[in-house]
């Protein structure tokens, strides 16, 4: 495996440890980070699907479009954060909301930052 930059080498950990933690969502990026072999990553969906999952509904349509209003965000992350709070996340991993945030009960974590 080639040399990692430090924000990779933390994705990579995090998401390898998400199976056995259940600790919270991954993002695209975590998936294409060109360090992980198809192998890991087959594996690591073949994991994912025992998680539960979460539709959308007319009613999460509505929450999101409050967590859009009350947190100022864009209706598509508002809907990723409605389906982490509906499915009972506590941690939503994620380089695009406010590391720290907490949205509804759900804390945001870059897993970029050191």
């Amino acid at each position: 495996m080639p040399s990692q930059s430090k924000p990779t080498e933390q994705a990579i950990s995090q998401l390898l440890q998400l199976p056995k933690t259940r600790s919270g969502k991954i993002m695209r990026r975590l998936l294409k980070a060109q360090e992980l072999g198809r192998d890991e990553v087959r594996d690591a969906v073949l994991d994912y699907l025992n998680w539960e999952t979460v539709a959308n509904s007319a009613e999460a349509i509505l929450r999101a479009m409050d967590l859009e209003q009350r947190y100022q965000i864009s209706f598509w992350d508002a809907m990723i954060v409605q389906a982490a709070e509906s499915a009972a996340c506590e941690v939503l991993y994620s380089e695009d909301l406010s590391h720290g945030q907490e949205y509804g009960g759900v804390l945001v974590v870059n897993p970029f930052l050191s």
